[in-house]
């Protein structure tokens, strides 16, 4: 405590002259009852001239103990427009006091008295809630709660309620001589939020908003968190975070392969974003994900292999598409991973017709299909009007399976069986009358399912099984490793 400091805050000479009297007889006293004697002497002085608190307050929100001082110093620092005394039976006199204060009921404050218990913190977390966030909300002129009065438990309760409602806790810190506090030593001190400082709760969140391929939420999050945490390594690494969640979110949209009109209006490669990320990352020391150079070594795959055309078709792509469906299918989108799971049909006979002689399916090359499949055209011409009932001048997905069937493609007979297959409309017929495809009916779970087991089961007799392990390894997203 400082005595010069005190003198300044006093206008009154007849009031400095006794407040510093008694301030010094404190200093020197070394009994525990006449360093009480003179802190009651002093208590009126110190109300009126306590130091005022900086920060506006609509809404404060205190814990009442047995002593009425901390909880009238508080009110009469911070001077908020409406007070909320968190008291418990054995303490609701001292919350009569506090409202019977000359100096408090002078300041025209509207005072509402709470009860809340001495040991159940669940209980009391609930009472806050109903009778706190429920029936004022966010006060228009903010929200303060100070614990300092109460038993520890209270303390404990209101402190973790605080720090989870992200509502600025404020106490009263005062210097102590004997376990009295020394008059004019108290100030309103602003706690720091820990969540707020180190955002442990909108990490969890952002990383699981992250793995659910919520790309746009994680962001938000990010952006949010960037603006309140004190942490500097954590900022920084929010920053690297962020420009994580976008590279993934373009990815999971197919940012890889827009097609463009000019070579100006391509986008950056998302490889080479990635591999700068990483270096970033090396570089502070922050892991924040695994194992990345198999997403980049993918990712420059694609790159690589883009053309600027409508109909692009590789194998990288058509695992990209297929590990896009199995996204989709987690997040219990059954219709968008079932429309995916369609173009990858597209993509496979597409690529696999390319062995027959198939180079574009707009224009199809049919005698040249003839000839490797080893028949005449005459032949070829006509199994095909059997199958079809007509020659396709174009080639759609059905007509391409039928070409690959009749060469004796398993990919054309795994495909024919997925249009006989299921009780009644098979499974290309429900996909068709899907409400992304001709029709409104939702695709369900289990047909979901077998439309991702049956196109599987085409990828892997055109790439083959070990290659199609090894590329959806890397073509599949990671974690953040926080």
């Amino acid at each position: 405590m400082n005595l010069k400091e005190v003198q300044k805050r006093i206008s009154d000479e007849t009031d400095k002259k006794f407040v510093t009297e008694k301030l010094t007889h404190f200093m020197e006293c070394k009994v525990e009852s006449g360093l009480k004697s003179i802190n009651d002497e002093l208590f009126e002085y110190e109300k009126k001239y306590i130091v005022p608190y900086s920060e506006k307050c609509g809404l404060l929100v205190l814990g009442v103990g047995m002593r009425e001082a901390p909880v009238i110093l508080s009110i009469l620092s911070v001077q908020p427009s409406k007070v909320v005394l968190l008291h418990t039976k054995g303490s609701e006199g001292t919350a009569q006091r506090v409202m019977a204060d000359c100096d408090i009921a002078g300041l025209g404050i509207l005072i509402e008295k709470v009860l809340i218990d001495e040991v159940d913190a669940s209980e009391n977390y609930r009472i806050l809630k109903k009778d706190i966030i429920e029936k004022y909300g966010r006060h228009k002129d903010g929200m303060m709660i100070d614990p300092t009065g109460g038993r520890k438990i209270v303390s404990v309760s209101l402190g973790t309620f605080a720090f989870f409602y992200r509502i600025p806790i404020i106490y009263l810190h005062a210097e102590k001589s004997m376990g009295i506090t020394i008059p004019f030593s108290g100030r309103i001190k602003r706690v720091d939020n820990p969540y707020d400082y180190y955002g442990d709760i909108e990490l969890n969140l952002l990383c699981d908003y992250f793995k659910g391929y919520s790309f746009d939420a994680a962001f938000r999050i990010c952006m949010g968190l960037r603006e309140t945490v004190k942490d500097i390594s954590l900022y920084v690494k929010l920053e690297i975070i962020g420009d994580i969640i976008e590279i993934y979110k373009d990815w999971d949209r197919f940012f890889h392969s827009q097609y463009f009109v000019s070579n100006r209006d391509r986008p950056e490669n998302l490889s080479e974003r990635l591999h700068n990320i990483n270096e970033k990352m090396e570089r502070f020391n922050h892991l924040i994900i695994k194992d990345i150079s198999r997403n980049i070594e993918f990712l420059n795959r694609l790159d690589c292999g883009y053309e600027c055309k409508k109909n692009i078709c590789d194998k990288y792509r058509l695992i990209d598409l297929f590990c896009n469906a199995k996204r989709r299918e987690s997040e219990g989108k059954h219709d968008d991973a079932v429309a995916r799971l369609y173009r990858c049909l597209e993509m496979c006979s597409t690529i696999a017709l390319k062995e027959f002689g198939i180079e574009n399916v707009a224009n199809p090359d049919y005698d040249l299909f003839a000839e490797r499949i080893g028949k005449s055209s005459e032949e070829f011409i006509a199994e095909l009007q059997k199958e079809l009932g007509y020659v396709p001048e174009k080639l759609a997905l059905s007509a391409q399976m039928e070409l690959l069937a009749i060469a004796g493609s398993k990919i054309g007979a795994i495909y024919k069986g997925m249009q006989k297959e299921g009780k009644g409309d098979s499974l290309m017929d429900k996909r068709n009358r899907s409400i992304l495809a001709h029709g409104t009916n939702p695709v369900s779970k289990d047909e979901c399912y077998l439309m991702m087991e049956k196109t599987q089961a085409i990828i892997i007799r055109l790439v083959g099984k070990d290659w199609f392990k090894k590329a959806v390894d890397c073509a599949t997203f990671p974690q953040l490793n926080m």
